[in-house]
Formats: structure tokens, sequence, C-alpha cells
């Protein structure tokens, strides 16, 4: 069955029912990896007629605090997953999109599943908003399980 589980979360109530959902499956099924990936967006220089504007954030200040914060969720997946009893993997990238940075990871890493959590937003909603799921669901060879 599947041995090498993504599951990409951004900290939100529905990444962590996915996350859930993972690590149940991987006590069941036994001998499953899990690795939970976290997507920070990369520092952009703020630009009015594309022309870099004072920097009120310094990209180092930026690059520390997305960091810290990709930590905080990494380490909260690290509890949870403790009280399954599993073992995970942690990673955090930058990138400036999330599907692909998701894509790219399942394929960089050989996962065979990705288990995603979604909003469930309907098609117009989904059409103004985006939909990360919706982007990995389309661009992906790597089966995808949505929790809702």
């Amino acid at each position: 069955m599947f041995q090498h589980i993504l599951v990409p979360t951004d900290g939100t109530d529905l990444s962590i029912h996915a996350l859930r959902w993972a690590l149940g499956a991987a006590r069941d099924l036994g001998n499953v990896r899990i690795l939970v990936l976290n997507v920070q967006p990369p520092f952009i220089p703020p630009t009015v007629a594309d022309i870099p504007v004072a920097m009120v954030y310094p990209p180092d200040d930026y690059d520390k605090s997305a960091q810290e914060t990709a930590n905080g969720i990494l380490q909260t997946a690290q509890e949870i997953a403790k009280g399954y009893g599993i073992s995970i993997d942690t990673l955090y990238v930058q990138h400036a999109s999330p599907y692909e940075a998701i894509c790219e990871t399942a394929e960089a890493r050989q996962c065979d599943l990705i288990v995603m959590g979604s909003h469930g937003r309907k098609t117009f909603a989904r059409l103004l908003l985006g939909s990360e799921t919706t982007k990995v669901l389309s661009h992906t060879k790597v089966p995808v399980l949505i929790c809702k």
C-alpha cells in the first residue's frame, strides 16, 4: 500500500485534521513514513512601477520570521505525532508557489501519497480565492487524499 506520505501543513485546523488522518493511517498500516511540509513565501521587496522602494522590513528579518513561523507549525506536528506514537520527518521550504513546492517535494522525496486538507469551497469561491489543493490535484502524478 502506501509507504511514504507527504502532509503539507500551514498550521490551520484543516491541515491538522489531515495530519491526524495520515498519522492514524500510518499507525494502522505500520511501516509508513510521514513527511510534514511547511511552505512559506519568500521575501519579495515592495515595488512601485517595478522600482524597489525603501525597505521597512529587511529581508533577513523576514527570513528569520518565516523560519520561526515554520518551526512553530512543524513543532506542533511533531507533538501531535508523538501522541500517535509515530516519528515523523519535517521539512520547511520557501517557495513563491505552495502547490509547486508540494508537487516538487512529493516527487523529489518519492512520496506515494499526499494527504491535504480542503476548505471545500464551492466553485465560484474557489475561482476567486484559488485553492492550493485543487492546484496540487491538477499538477501532481502522486495520488492525493483530501480531508474535509
